[in-house]
């Protein structure tokens, strides 16, 4: 995205490129590479972010961006399926394809996009009320608005260039065309912006490594003998069980009420004296 739009922007680049690096950008990756590198070292101050509040606005820039690059490409699929060349679309058009590696190919990429379920949990402790039935309406909502908006574009880049498409719709259209460009700078700030969202849990996730092995380790060398939780202890620390009313609470959240349990703590049964009766009962019977 980033190498197109700068090379267009700085022409002086591309004769430098050629010059200096003997190095064509339109041929070789090497300009993308260096890029790439001058792309993350500007992104490293978001990188380092203990949360992820400072990146609260990127969402607006990536969906107006989306919303522009969705007005583009359907304008121009339309133009050259109606006014340039009228019956291309019987021509040209696949309805699917007859090679097993388009589709192995496809795959990885359909459920790569799926790899960012981890920052469910942030999402859900970002919620004001975060019932069940909240959590799950955002997680529903996100998921089929992103397979709406992904689906024009991807059907619409397609009925623009037909069996020219390349991986990256985008790079189909030309830079000259001012709607595209503006919508693949905002696209490439939002793909920054977005490296934060992967790196944070992945950083979590490697610092908390070297205190799960102490603690493993020290596990190890010290024999601990275990003594089960009383349930009172259980109650008192995590708040866990069932209302009178039949309600779900976990950690002192009712996911099954508009709003999260705040004073009917004093209510809670908890689970284990309606597991436990169960079980007696069940083995009981049989």
């Amino acid at each position: 995205i980033w190498t197109p739009l700068i090379i267009y922007a700085v022409p002086a680049l591309k004769t430098y490129c050629i010059d200096v690096w003997n190095v064509d950008p339109d041929v070789s990756s090497i300009p993308s590479d260096v890029f790439l590198v001058v792309v993350i070292v500007l992104s490293l101050p978001l990188l380092f972010q203990k949360d992820l509040h400072a990146l609260r606005h990127t969402c607006y820039v990536g969906f107006a961006s989306l919303i522009l690059l969705i007005v583009a490409i359907s304008g121009k699929a339309y133009e050259v399926n109606f006014v340039t060349d009228v019956g291309i679309f019987q021509k040209k058009v696949k309805w699917m394809t007859d090679d097993i590696n388009d589709i192995i190919f496809a795959f990885p990429i359909i459920a790569l996009s799926f790899f960012s379920i981890y920052n469910v949990l942030s999402v859900h402790s970002s919620l004001v009320n975060p019932t069940r039935e909240r959590v799950k309406f955002v997680l529903d909502s996100t998921i089929w608005i992103c397979l709406i908006l992904f689906y024009i574009v991807g059907l619409c880049g397609y009925l623009y260039a037909y069996e020219e498409t390349k991986d990256n719709i985008l790079l189909n259209f030309p830079l000259d065309y001012k709607m595209v460009a503006i919508g693949r700078l905002g696209f490439g700030f939002t793909l920054m912006f977005g490296l934060p969202l992967v790196f944070l849990p992945c950083r979590e996730a490697l610092l908390s490594i070297p205190g799960l092995v102490w603690n493993w380790w020290n596990a190890i060398e010290e024999e601990e003998v275990y003594s089960p939780p009383t349930p009172q202890s259980i109650h008192k620390s995590r708040k866990t069980g069932f209302t009178k009313d039949g309600h779900v609470v976990v950690n002192g959240i009712d996911f099954d009420e508009e709003r999260p349990l705040l004073k009917r703590n004093s209510s809670i049964v908890p689970i284990e004296k309606v597991v436990i009766p169960s079980m007696i009962k069940m083995s009981q019977l049989a």
